[in-house]
């Protein structure tokens, strides 16, 4: 698939068509090629990555519980992160590195600067791995309020570090509501994918990207 075809078309997924069959040899062969290519400083790999089949109704559940969507909001109003109700998710960890780092030259890490520069990593890898799946056929939906109990959320994911970050893994499904298994409810998707633009502020494209020295 050309490359801007790849882009164009990699959305975040808020609800997915379970009747068609994830063929997870494709996943299998993304992460591969996640790893033997995607960029990580100095192929240390500061972070582990856990996927799993996503077809237990009360794990489900529960992961949806942890990635809340609104603070504000009871389960019954709030739109959630039906993301993670995807037929895989993908679940980010940090993994331990001081000894690869330390091998060639000495860093100073402080427990803040570990934590953000692995969270770059996560960034890069997961962009790698949504583009990788889009160019596959599969779509993928992204969240981070795993962040509300990332340590329960890690024992659902059977790893042995707190989950940071999840992708959902399918193919996208046109319907505007899914059932809420929080509630046992339809509920509307926090928004249609197409109506990004009407629902957040885009800035503008000098404000973000700056072109110095034309």
């Amino acid at each position: 698939m050309d490359f801007n075809d790849v882009i164009q078309l990699r959305t975040n997924t808020y609800n997915w068509d379970y009747t068609k069959e994830v063929d997870v040899q494709i996943i299998k062969d993304v992460l591969y090629d996640n790893y033997m290519q995607a960029p990580t400083k100095n192929l240390k790999y500061p972070f582990t990555i856990t996927c799993i089949k996503n077809d237990d109704p009360k794990r489900r559940k529960e992961i949806m519980t942890i990635c809340h969507r609104n603070d504000e909001m009871p389960a019954e109003t709030d739109r959630g992160n039906p993301q993670v109700l995807a037929p895989y998710l993908i679940g980010f960890c940090q993994r331990d590195v001081y000894e690869a780092e330390v091998q060639y030259q000495f860093y100073n890490r402080t427990s803040a600067s570990v934590e953000r520069y692995d969270h770059v990593e996560f960034g890069v890898q997961a962009a790698y791995i949504m583009l990788g799946l889009q160019n596959r056929g599969l779509n993928t939906g992204i969240t981070q309020n795993c962040t509300h109990n990332p340590k329960r959320c890690a024992e659902l994911f059977g790893a042995d570090q707190p989950i940071r970050l999840i992708i959902g893994v399918g193919y996208a499904s046109n319907d505007l509501e899914y059932l809420d298994p929080r509630t046992g409810a339809m509920k509307q998707v926090p928004y249609d994918r197409k109506d990004i633009d009407k629902v957040y502020n885009r800035p503008k494209f000098e404000t973000v990207y700056k072109i110095v020295g034309e």
